[in-house]
């Protein structure tokens, strides 16, 4: 199961601007701004002291793995291995695995 912890630990060691700075051109002023991947316009945002991108355009926005998930159109699950990978993390091989107990989504840390 992905834990708060393990999507914190991962964050932490995931600098936004730069993953995302590998994907698109970011220039730095107070946060970092470039052109939108989504809809190609200069309205895009990336606050590394939150963790957040936003496009004030298009209105996509979030935290890291959802802009993996969203840019390469892949699911969150391989958003958040390949993030893991990329910064070094070694994930348990068990961690997205469907559980047969009483998971409900209550018990998911998003």
């Amino acid at each position: 199961m992905i834990t708060t912890e393990l999507m914190l630990q991962i964050k932490a060691a995931a600098p936004i601007n730069e993953i995302i700075g590998e994907h698109i051109a970011l220039e730095k002023v107070e946060y970092y701004k470039g052109i939108c991947p989504f809809c190609k316009k200069e309205n895009f945002r990336v606050q590394p002291v939150l963790g957040i991108y936003k496009c004030f355009d298009c209105c996509h926005g979030g935290d890291i793995f959802t802009f993996i998930q969203k840019f390469e159109k892949i699911s969150f699950v391989d958003a958040f291995r390949n993030t893991a990978k990329k910064c070094g993390i070694d994930l348990p091989d068990n961690l997205f695995q469907q559980s047969t107990e009483s998971e409900t989504e209550d018990d998911l840390p998003f």
